[in-house]
């Protein structure tokens, strides 16, 4: 009896254990293991410059966007880390970000501030 009772208890926690595995998982219960990078090309002096290329590195991976046409803005979904942010136009000194931290779920702000390596016009 005793030993009947045991086979039926270890036969139900075998099958709920199956039970379990297989249900494939929710979407919703996934974890966001990307954080989002948004932000803006300018010079010194606040002025819009379009269509820069801002590169992410991390670990050997190399992502880059552009910025609008219009707006200097740009917008990059990378996964979480460090990463050295960088973007190169002529006329410019080089612009560059060191230990930019992504975060999971979280959106970094980051202003690219590229210095000319011309002194401005004035009349």
């Amino acid at each position: 009896m005793f030993l009947n009772h045991t086979i039926k208890v270890v036969s139900f926690a075998v099958i709920l254990a199956v039970l379990i595995c297989s249900v494939p998982h929710l979407p919703g219960q996934a974890q966001n293991l990307e954080g989002t990078v948004k932000g803006v090309t300018t010079d010194q002096w606040g002025a819009v410059i379009p269509s820069v290329t801002v590169v992410f590195e991390s670990a050997g991976l190399r992502h880059s966007v552009k910025s609008h046409e219009g707006t200097g803005e740009f917008e990059l979904v990378l996964p979480a880390g460090e990463y050295l942010a960088s973007a190169e136009l002529a006329a410019f000194h080089p612009y560059q970000r060191k230990k930019l931290l992504v975060e999971a779920g979280k959106t970094k702000k980051l202003k690219v501030k590229l210095k000319s390596k011309y002194p401005p016009i004035t009349e």
